[in-house]
């Protein structure tokens, strides 16, 4: 008999990543130990999104930016530092969460406005960065979304912070009141030859730049 055929590869595969997510969640091979509730709860439920959806389902191919997880990370940090007096909402890194190549950055504010930034490494350089949020019907969770938003795009394709809110208008990604439009999904739209994606759910909002 041949080899498992791919969509029963695929389901062991996600079911694999469930697993490991509660692992996660309970404790075991996590870099840090001490958690509230509050976040294991917040990362519990956009963890089970990952794993349901991969990112928009993503494929297996060689573009990747010419960074990798911790070129990133170290970038970010000091954009936000930076621009620290910009912000509503703490971007601090707190944690660093891994799961087969799948970092979710857990920001100091993740358990208040149920989003965090997620990166996503194809061998050693990244395939794509993205947002990962629950929609929340609160002030909180849409402007908190929309900084981490505009944080991405400024640092992926050298925007300024200042003008990503009206960039962010101009793809229909908000609308004209800087709301954030509730589409199922928006067309695929090109920033600096890459892709950027955008999906709305009522379990899950999902926006990320990919390379191309």
């Amino acid at each position: 008999m041949r080899g498992k055929r791919r969509s029963q590869r695929i389901r062991d595969y996600r079911k694999a990543r469930f697993e490991r997510a509660i692992s996660v969640i309970e404790g075991k091979n996590f870099h840090r130990s001490k958690m509230s509730r509050g976040n294991k709860i917040v990362l519990f439920v956009i963890l089970a999104i990952l794993l349901g959806m991969n990112f928009f389902s993503m494929r297996y191919r060689a573009k990747t930016f010419d960074f990798s997880k911790d070129d990133f990370a170290s970038k970010y940090e000091q954009f936000i530092v930076k621009n620290k007096d910009k912000f509503d909402y703490d971007k601090s890194i707190k944690d660093i969460i891994e799961n087969n190549g799948e970092y979710s950055f857990l920001q100091e504010s993740s358990s208040a406005t149920n989003s965090l930034i997620a990166v996503y490494q194809y061998s050693d350089k990244v395939k794509k960065i993205g947002v990962i949020g629950i929609p929340r019907e609160d002030a909180d969770f849409e402007k908190a979304y929309i900084e981490n938003m505009s944080v991405i795009i400024s640092l992926i394709a050298g925007k300024n912070y200042n003008d990503c809110k009206e960039y962010l208008r101009d793809i229909n990604i908000l609308d004209k009141n800087y709301n954030i439009r509730k589409e199922k999904e928006l067309p695929r739209v090109k920033i600096n030859s890459n892709i950027i994606n955008f999906s709305y759910k009522e379990s899950s909002l999902i926006f990320s730049i990919e390379a191309e």
